[in-house]
C-alpha cells in the first residue's frame, strides 16, 4: 500500500473558515466541516475548541488500467456478523463531505482542474456547471471548492468568470464558472445535438449528476433503455463533460453498483440484495410477493440524494401510504412533476453494521471514501465516518434516526457535527485506538477496502467505455 501523508502539523485553511463563520451570521445552519475532529461539548452544543491546525490528512494511490478521469465518493460499512464489507452506494460528483478532514477540498479541485484541462478547453470558451440541491448544507466547502478550480484556470492564463445563475455571461473568449442550484440553472439550460447549452454556450464540464432528472421534470431530456436523449431533436446526450464521464450512469444505478461488487467477487465484501420496481403498477402489484415480510429493508427512489425519497420497510409494511407520504415530501422538494424521474424503486435488504461506541450507546455509521480517477491510478482517501444521531434501541431497532447516516434532513443539521468523525484520528475517550479501529477496521481490512475502490473504479469505466 502506497501511503501519502501530509505534514504532521497542517496549517488551517482561513478561507474556509471565513466562509463557514459569514455563513452563520447569514443564519445558515449546517455541520463546519473545518472542525470535523475538533471535539464536542454538550455545554456549547458545538466543537470544544477550535483548532490551530487541521487533522493528519491520509490518502492511498493504487496503479490501475483506468484510462480516463472519474470520479466517485464511496459509502460503505462493515457487516457486524460477518466482518465483510458492504457498498451502500456509489455517489458521483453530487456528494459531499471530501473536506471533512481538511476543511478544504484541494485534491477535488485540482482533480477537477486537470479532468478540464486534458479533455479539452478548446478556445477557451465554455461553460462549466457546479450544481447543488436546493436547501444544501455544505456551502462553504462547495464554493470554496469552485473558488480552487476558478483560480487554478486563472493563473493558466484563461479569462474565469464565476457567477451563479442569476448573472448573464459573454458568448465569447472566456470560460464561466457557474455555481447554483439545480432548478436554477436548469431554467437557462437548452438540450440539442447531443450536448447542454447553458445561456446559448456549450457546457464543457459539470458536477452532479442529479441535474439529468431535473431536465427530464423540465422535458428537456427523456431516458430511453437507460440512456438520455434531448427531447427537442431525439440526439443522444453524450454524458463525457461530466466529472465522472459516462460513469454518471452508475450513480444512479443502484442495481448495476451491486452487481459490480458481485463481480469483482471479493472475499472481503459481499453484494447486497436487492429488489427492483419499475413503476407505480409494479410497485403495488408486487411489493407483497417480492419483499419479504420478517426483513428489513432500505427502499430508494431514482436519483434522489440527501435521504429523499427512502423509506425503511418490509413485508407487512403499508406501501401505498408510504408511497403517498413520500411523494407528498418529493413534489416539495423537487416540484410537482417529479413522478416523471422516480422510478426505478429499489428496495434492499438492510445490513446492520458494526457499532460506534458513544456515551450513549452504540450507534450505526456508514463510510465514505473518495476517489479521484485518473490515467493508470487511482487516489483513495476516506473522508469521513458519518455516524447515525441516535444509538440503536433494541425496543425500536429501526428507527429512522438510529438508521440513517444521511446528515441532510436532521431536525438540527448543525448538530451533525457531533456524528461527523475522521477516520484516522486517535478517540478522545481512548487515544490508543482510532475511529477505524473503534468500527473494527484493522489495518487488513482497511487495506482490503482499498484495493476493493481501485478495482471498482476499473471495472466501472469498463462498462461505460467498452465501445
Amino acid at each position: 500500500m502506497n501511503i501519502k501523508t501530509d505534514f504532521k502539523k497542517v496549517p488551517l485553511n482561513y478561507q474556509m473558515i471565513a466562509n463557514e463563520l459569514s455563513l452563520i451570521v447569514a443564519g445558515h445552519k449546517f455541520p463546519r466541516l473545518s472542525q470535523v475532529g475538533a471535539g464536542w461539548t454538550i455545554e456549547t452544543n458545538g466543537p470544544r475548541i477550535s483548532r490551530l491546525w487541521q487533522p493528519q490528512e491520509q490518502y492511498f494511490i493504487k496503479q490501475t488500467k483506468t484510462e480516463r478521469n472519474s470520479f466517485y465518493l464511496l459509502d460503505f460499512l462493515l457487516g457486524d456478523s460477518d466482518k465483510k464489507f458492504r457498498l451502500i452506494e456509489a455517489n458521483g460528483s453530487n456528494a459531499a463531505l471530501s473536506s471533512a478532514c481538511s476543511g478544504v477540498d484541494t485534491m477535488r479541485s485540482q482533480h477537477i482542474y486537470r479532468t478540464v484541462t486534458e479533455r479539452g478547453i478548446g478556445d477557451g470558451n465554455g461553460v462549466l456547471l457546479f450544481a447543488f440541491q436546493k436547501n444544501f448544507l455544505h456551502i462553504a466547502e462547495f464554493h470554496l471548492r469552485v473558488a480552487a478550480v476558478c483560480d487554478l484556470l486563472s493563473a493558466d492564463g484563461y479569462n474565469v468568470r464565476f457567477a451563479n445563475a442569476s448573472e448573464n455571461i459573454e458568448p465569447n473568449d472566456e470560460i464561466d464558472c457557474i455555481a447554483d442550484n439545480i432548478e436554477n440553472i436548469c431554467n437557462h439550460i437548452d438540450a440539442r445535438n447531443g450536448k447542454l447549452y447553458y445561456r446559448g454556450k456549450v457546457v464543457i464540464f459539470a458536477t452532479n449528476g442529479n441535474i439529468l432528472p431535473e431536465f427530464i421534470r423540465h422535458d428537456k431530456l427523456y431516458l430511453n433503455d437507460g440512456e438520455y436523449y434531448c427531447k427537442l431533436d431525439n440526439t443522444k446526450l453524450d454524458l463525457s463533460f461530466f466529472h465522472e464521464g459516462k460513469g454518471v450512469l452508475l450513480t444512479h444505478d443502484r442495481q448495476k453498483q451491486q452487481d459490480i461488487v458481485k463481480q469483482l467477487n471479493n472475499p472481503n465484501f459481499l453484494p447486497i440484495d436487492y429488489v427492483s420496481f419499475f413503476s407505480y403498477d409494479d410497485l403495488m402489484r408486487n411489493f407483497k410477493t417480492r419483499i419479504k415480510k420478517d426483513t428489513k429493508y432500505i427502499i430508494k427512489m431514482n436519483a434522489g440524494s440527501g435521504g429523499a425519497g427512502m423509506a425503511i420497510v418490509d413485508g407487512n409494511s403499508n406501501i401505498k401510504d408510504i408511497y403517498q407520504d413520500m411523494l407528498k415530501k418529493l413534489k416539495e422538494k423537487y416540484g410537482a412533476d417529479v413522478e416523471k424521474s422516480i422510478f426505478p424503486f429499489v428496495a434492499f435488504e438492510f445490513v446492520e453494521s458494526t457499532r460506534y461506541s458513544m456515551k450513549d450507546g452504540g450507534h450505526r455509521w456508514d463510510l465514505r471514501v473518495e476517489c479521484l480517477v485518473s490515467h493508470k491510478s487511482v487516489t483513495i482517501k476516506p473522508c469521513v465516518l458519518r455516524i447515525c444521531q441516535a444509538p440503536v434501541d433494541n425496543c425500536d431497532m429501526y428507527r429512522w434516526e438510529s438508521t440513517i447516516a444521511n446528515l441532510t434532513g436532521r431536525i438540527d443539521p448543525q448538530n451533525s457535527l457531533r456524528y461527523m468523525r475522521y477516520p484516522f484520528n486517535k478517540r478522545k475517550s481512548d487515544d490508543s485506538i482510532t475511529v477505524l479501529d473503534s468500527i473494527q477496521i484493522n489495518d487488513a481490512l482497511l487495506d482490503a477496502l482499498i484495493n476493493f475502490c481501485a478495482s471498482y473504479c476499473e471495472v466501472a469505466e469498463q462498462e461505460y467505455y467498452s465501445d
